[in-house]
């Protein structure tokens, strides 16, 4: 999707540098994950939006809720300041206000904003356009077949208003097929995230795209134009889209400040080992490929993982509010944060989903009994999940 000019490989990430910033910037992302699309039968005439058959997805909402434990765990963002928006709430008007409302209205200069996107891209018909298959890429909000498409050229505008307006630092990630034939089907990924091209509607948009790369932006898309990007299983059974899997897995245990051209090419090789037809594609200046992708987390410390506690331990058992989707799984071990006395150290003894997970305290006396809710373990030693 071609969003800033001259990008080749679509809508993906931006990241806005703001000099001159002392104050403490808050971090905000609105995720966004569909699976269920609604499609009303057919009654009159163009009043349905015809593309030939829409489908639901599998892994997109789990791609939304498993980045936002991510944020939580590792780059210094707060569950209040999330926002997920799913299946019916993520309409055409739904996200267009969302990242008004939630990412744009209460930003201050130096501000992160985090917009991510997973669910079914296509096109869409623009005479107009000055490329020579006058169609604009898109991404397909859940009640598209009533309200239509959001073009990448709509999306490109929202995003250098915002950025100019606000000053703000401003990261988008998109994982949706590009073109109207991309399957997601190789290998262990057997879902498809694609839709025909709406060639009904006519856009007849001919203003040039922004172009803010010079400005600092960061261009992260899940596959070249012309090719598939997959959906399907992760190494823990759970659907995802083969891109954001190789991302998580990278945020998950990278350092929080390494340089966005390493995280780049981790996650390149992660998808070639792992058999995947689709290459991602960065395009960046000098500088953006110098800095981290999210930003450095704020918790200081080692930049491992930080998992709080979400109830007092009742009996032997301690309930963390975190699992699967920051890489836990049964035997790691974490470690409490603490500047006085002896830590404590907790082993995972099961994981309940993206962000619930349940663990004892190592040692003869494990003092649970002082342990309460929010405090912070960091992740100490990895376990390869079971099977």
């Amino acid at each position: 999707m071609r969003v800033l000019k001259p990008l080749t490989a679509g809508i993906t990430g931006c990241l806005l540098a703001l000099s001159g910033a002392t104050r403490a910037e808050t971090r905000r992302a609105l995720l966004v994950g569909i699976n269920q699309y609604a499609v009303p039968p057919s009654t009159s005439k163009g009043e349905v939006r015809s593309r030939g058959t829409w489908h639901n997805l599998a892994g997109s909402v789990n791609d939304a809720q498993a980045m936002k434990e991510v944020l939580v765990a590792r780059f210094g963002f707060e569950r209040k300041d999330i926002s997920v928006l799913t299946d019916g709430q993520a309409t055409n008007e739904g996200i267009r206000r969302a990242f008004q409302t939630v990412l744009v209205d209460p930003a201050a200069p130096g501000d992160l904003a985090f917009f991510y996107y997973a669910g079914h891209g296509s096109q869409m018909l623009n005479t107009a356009s000055e490329e020579a298959d006058h169609l604009d890429e898109t991404i397909v909000p859940s009640d598209a077949a009533r309200a239509g498409d959001i073009r990448d050229k709509e999306l490109g505008r929202m995003f250098a208003k915002a950025v100019k307006d606000k000053r703000i630092r401003l990261t988008v990630v998109f994982d949706s097929c590009h073109s109207g034939s991309i399957t997601r089907g190789i290998s262990r990924y057997e879902g498809i995230r694609s839709l025909a091209p709406d060639l009904v509607h006519d856009a007849k948009d001919g203003a040039p795209a922004p172009n803010i790369i010079d400005a600092g932006v960061v261009t992260l898309a899940a596959a070249q134009d012309y090719q598939p990007a997959a959906e399907g299983r992760d190494d823990r059974g759970v659907q995802h889209g083969a891109f954001t899997a190789a991302l998580l897995h990278v945020l998950r245990s990278a350092p929080v400040d390494e340089p966005l051209s390493a995280t780049f090419t981790r996650v390149k090789a992660i998808m070639q080992a792992d058999g995947q037809p689709q290459e991602p594609s960065l395009e960046a200046n000098d500088d953006r490929r110098r800095s981290p992708l999210v930003g450095p987390s704020r918790v200081g410390g080692s930049g491992k993982p930080m998992v709080a506690v979400l109830r007092k331990p009742a009996g032997n058992e301690v309930e963390l509010q975190a699992g699967s989707a920051v890489g836990l799984a049964e035997g790691a071990v974490l470690r409490e944060r603490r500047q006085d006395g002896t830590p404590i150290r907790l082993r995972i003894t099961r994981v309940a989903g993206f962000a619930h997970s349940f663990a004892i305290a190592l040692g003869d006396k494990p003092r649970l009994s002082a342990l309460k809710a929010g405090d912070l373990f960091e992740l100490e030693r990895w376990a390869a999940p079971a099977g």
